[in-house]
């Protein structure tokens, strides 16, 4: 019997690197994982080889920056799945023409969209659910360019980074009183 036996829990950017490996980790540990992100034939792969280790997974293709594609999936996790008990926010993106002298607005947008937004809709599509439950878990993967600005990773990303430790930090400030 896993630690996390009776736990739902969404992955997104679960296709591949971190998420692929927290999705495994957390599935190995007992929870049934919901994988997310954009390649579906990725996630596919994720989803196999949990289950080829015994373990309790489904894909869920979805762009984080769709809000309503956001909320209605966390909606249908928690009607059908009961609600989510660990969110492992991982999806995010770098550009490779990251630097000002080549960086454009809309790829500055882009960045922001996924690496900040993207994180923030799960998180307040599923804290209802939480709540509700008592208590849940977030994780919210940042960067060490979230804790170090550096120039190899450009302005976008380097802002993104740091925007998701400080809003890890402000969740676990206001949802502490709730089991978060």
């Amino acid at each position: 019997m896993g630690v996390l036996d009776g736990k739902v829990a969404w992955v997104t950017g679960a296709g591949g690197g971190i998420g692929e490996a927290g999705a495994k980790a957390i599935a190995e540990s007992g929870a049934h994982v919901v994988l997310t992100g954009r390649r579906a034939e990725e996630l596919e792969r994720v989803k196999a080889d949990i289950e080829a280790a015994g373990g309790k997974a489904e894909t869920l293709p979805l762009d984080v920056t769709d809000l309503p594609a956001v909320e209605a999936a966390a909606k249908d996790l928690g009607d059908r799945l009961g609600g989510v008990d660990i969110l492992l926010a991982n999806a995010g993106i770098n550009i490779p023409n990251r630097h000002t002298d080549k960086l454009t607005n809309e790829d500055f947008a882009r960045v922001v969209d996924v690496n900040v937004n993207g994180v923030m809709y799960g998180l307040m599509a599923i804290l209802p659910q939480m709540r509700a439950k008592g208590g849940g878990l977030v994780m919210m993967v940042s960067s060490w360019a979230g804790r170090h600005a550096s120039k190899l990773t450009g302005p976008a990303y380097n802002a993104s980074k740091h925007a998701v430790v400080a809003l890890s930090h402000s969740i676990n400030q206001e949802e502490a009183k709730h089991g978060v």
